[in-house]
């Protein structure tokens, strides 16, 4: 009986060592690369990119500003007023991130920056509607895809 007692403690210990270590890591990557991107900021770029590809295959090319992706002011949804996003994410900023859109000649691209200070994480997405992300500096074509 007293193996068995013994035996038990050990397990009971390596058990909450465990818990403990995975706690501590985790608490510890966060400090070092930051906060993750949100799932609304993730899902803002989504919004967008659906928003992009409904207006390009309405009008037959991507809108010049975000602003006419939102609701138009006046009348029936036209090319300066889709009615595809919110007025929100329409004027660039939403969730605590600045969107920055820029109509390419190959399609558009959109930089996603964080503007509280606590947070790193940079997302960017384009035309191929993946959404990459960087640390600590604006995401790029080139940047890690986000899964």
């Amino acid at each position: 009986m007293a193996k068995v007692g013994k035996a038990l403690k050990w397990m009971v210990i390596v058990v909450v060592v465990a818990i403990v270590g995975v706690v501590a890591f985790n608490t510890l990557q966060e400090k070092v690369t930051g906060p993750p991107a949100q799932p609304a900021n993730v899902s803002d770029l989504r919004s967008l990119n659906t928003a992009l590809h409904t207006y390009k295959s309405k009008f037959a090319h991507y809108p010049d500003t975000l602003q006419q992706l939102g609701v138009a002011p006046n009348g029936p949804a036209s090319e300066q007023g889709a009615g595809l996003i919110g007025s929100k994410l329409a004027s660039g900023v939403a969730h605590g991130y600045r969107y920055f859109y820029t109509k390419t000649a190959q399609g558009y691209s959109i930089h996603a920056d964080p503007g509280e200070a606590g947070n790193n994480m940079h997302l960017f997405t384009d035309e191929s509607s993946e959404i990459r992300f960087q640390r600590n500096k604006p995401a790029e074509r080139d940047s890690a895809v986000l899964q």
